[in-house]
């Protein structure tokens, strides 16, 4: 940064046009930014930015707002239902029909309904995960938590 003489005689910064950055000074400048807006627009936003080559160069992406992923809950809820489930007894008084309603029934009609993005890799993980050991290559819910994990893979977030 260059200095001008104020009236009183004191060294004053100037401050250098954006022309005068090279390289990673003019990364790092833009980079304070774009770190300096989001913080203005509050701790739920965030940006991830890669070389222009890449599709999605620049990502902005929103936290949930609690920290959890809910498409994160509702794998796990189908899956502690899933175990509930196995641990009924054998010999239980209860239809097949009324075990699953009271067990994993409710959580997997959630995922089989899921019309959200995943907020986060654990997520993505846990769904695929959850795709593979079910098996489901045709079944309703596989596409659901496909077209949960997707965009948020191909950078296409919140």
């Amino acid at each position: 940064m260059q200095n001008a003489v104020h009236a009183n005689g004191e060294a004053v910064p100037v401050p250098r046009s954006e022309a005068d950055y090279t390289g990673w000074e003019k990364a790092r400048l833009l980079g304070k930014e774009l770190s300096e807006l989001l913080e203005d627009l509050g701790d739920a936003e965030f940006a991830y930015i890669r070389p222009s080559r890449f599709q999605f160069a620049v990502v902005f992406g929103n936290h949930a707002h609690d920290g959890m992923d809910p498409l994160l809950t509702a794998i796990n809820d189908y899956r502690e239902g899933c175990v509930a489930y196995r641990e009924l007894p054998d010999d239980s008084p209860d239809s097949d029909d009324a075990a699953i309603a009271e067990t994993y029934g409710p959580a997997m009609e959630t995922l089989v309904n899921w019309n959200q993005r995943a907020r986060s890799r654990e997520a993505v993980v846990h769904a695929l995960e959850l795709i593979k050991s079910e098996r489901l290559v045709i079944d309703g819910m596989a596409t659901a938590l496909l077209d949960a994990c997707i965009p948020y893979i191909k950078g296409e977030m919140i």
